[in-house]
């Protein structure tokens, strides 16, 4: 596979981020619709891979053993996190199986991208290589307290959960220091269609 250097020659790619209950689902349903991009979501490439037959299976139940796999022979995802988060060093070693799986999925798919804007979708841009890949980081922010309150209202997690998962992504600050552009998605969804606008158009893509 050749190496795609800051996404190919072909394709625009622009590396989205931005923590828990931002809206990030919003925006790039935004960006798929009105702008025709092709998406890829981190977590979801990451996850497909641990498929049986994939790229990242045999070396998973390899480390982790097959007490991890469903009756199935799938990998049972409760299963594996009981397995990986009571151990730092078993979860480091799944990270550093899984991160490089991923970035090599995301390279393929960019490189056949054909020209396509590309959007590249991670909370953990930096595990995700986003300065290898991406030519525009762009972070979408909402306020600690709004987001609190839509994981609250649309996934039905308590206070507790919510600020486990909130400890461990980056600071608003670190998702701004690494950003060229931040979209404020804490109104309206019209609100943020007319602030990706006017981002995109300052990096010189348009609506098709």
């Amino acid at each position: 596979m050749p190496s795609t250097g800051k996404g190919s020659a072909e394709s625009f790619v622009i590396g989205l981020t931005g923590g828990v209950g931002a809206g990030k689902s919003l925006v790039l349903k935004l960006l798929e619709e009105r702008w025709g991009a092709l998406v890829l979501e981190a977590d979801s490439i990451s996850k497909s891979l641990m498929e049986p037959g994939e790229m990242a299976y045999d070396p998973l139940v390899k480390l982790l053993g097959r007490d991890i796999l469903a009756s199935s022979g799938a990998i049972d995802r409760n299963k594996m996190a009981a397995r990986i988060f009571r151990d730092p060093d078993i979860l480091q070693a799944v990270n550093g199986l899984l991160h490089p799986a991923t970035f090599q999925a995301v390279q393929e798919r960019i490189y056949k991208a054909n020209g396509r804007l590309v959007v590249y979708e991670s909370a953990l841009p930096r595990e995700a290589r986003f300065s290898e890949l991406c030519q525009k980081i762009l972070y979408v922010y909402a306020p600690r307290r709004l987001r609190q309150e839509r994981l609250e209202s649309s996934r039905g997690y308590n206070p507790e959960k919510t600020r486990a998962i909130m400890k461990n992504q980056l600071t608003e600050q670190a998702y701004r220091e690494m950003a060229d552009s931040v979209l404020d998605n804490s109104k309206s969804p019209e609100s943020a269609l007319r602030g990706l606008s006017r981002i995109l158009l300052r990096w010189g893509i348009q609506a098709p």
